[in-house]
């Protein structure tokens, strides 16, 4: 009985339909490497997506460390320059106020006592005379 199956089935199945079966079986096998060899290749890029994860992480935390200490300088720059317009600020005052002292008084001792200038003021024979301080040289001055 069984072989009377197998003689209908050759008899009623062309010989194209078994081509076609032994196409498509070639075909899945294909299919199948490719499927092996993409699924290794995704374990690669899997394997070094982690790596690169990692060099990611570790570059965003030494960016955020850069940017606090960007920071940190931006506000000790700003410290400095506020120092500086203080600074400035003062010397400018001090520069006023001597500038008044000059014109409302007149006075000489006032004129050379600028520790800016460079000089300082000396009495001598006629009253105060200036010195200069960088001229000074082993107990030497040299008057101007």
């Amino acid at each position: 009985m069984e072989q009377d199956i197998r003689d209908a089935i050759e008899k009623n199945l062309p010989a194209t339909v078994g081509d076609v079966l032994k196409k498509r079986l070639t075909e899945a096998d294909s299919d199948r490497r490719a499927l092996e060899s993409a699924s290794e290749d995704v374990a690669r890029l899997r394997s070094e997506n982690e790596v690169l994860k990692a060099e990611c992480d570790a570059f965003n935390k030494r960016w955020v460390d850069i940017n606090k200490r960007e920071a940190a300088v931006a506000s000790r720059e700003q410290a400095a320059d506020l120092v500086e317009c203080k600074i400035s600020g003062a010397t400018q005052r001090a520069n006023d106020v001597f500038r008044l002292a000059e014109i409302v008084f007149r006075n000489p001792t006032l004129k050379y006592s600028r520790s800016e200038s460079g000089v300082r003021p000396v009495l001598g024979q006629y009253g105060i005379e200036q010195q200069n301080v960088s001229n000074y040289v082993s107990g030497e001055t040299t008057e101007e």
